[in-house]
């Protein structure tokens, strides 16, 4: 991560996805999703959306079957570039997944209740 080699494996890895999803698109396996994992480092450089944009503009599928993985960290470091980011994602149709829920809502203390009824 460090040297900046994460966020040329991270596009290559989302271009594959692209590439797969697009192969299926029109097919029985076009309800299919795959799940793409980009870094802190990716997500919350200000090139980001053009760099997404540009892949995601040369391929024809549902956005819906793409699933942007973001680690919880991510919307930690560059807040305002990195959920514009991902915001700007969602808008375009992919879905937002993050890595690890548990820790993103426990580090900015969220407390999530879930209530269960009880089967009658």
């Amino acid at each position: 991560e460090e040297s900046g080699l994460i966020t040329a494996l991270d596009y290559q890895m989302y271009e594959k996805a692209c590439q797969k999803l697009s192969e299926w698109a029109g097919t029985d396996f076009a309800d299919i999703s795959i799940s793409c994992n980009f870094t802190r480092l990716t997500v919350s450089r200000s090139d980001f959306l053009e760099r997404f944009r540009a892949v995601l503009g040369q391929y024809q599928f549902s956005p819906g079957c793409l699933i942007i993985e973001l680690p919880e960290d991510s919307l930690m470091d560059n807040t305002t570039v990195a959920y514009s980011n991902v915001l700007a994602c969602k808008k375009m149709g992919c879905q937002i997944a993050l890595d690890d829920l548990a820790a993103f809502l426990q580090a900015h203390k969220i407390w999530i209740f879930l209530f269960f009824p009880e089967k009658r």
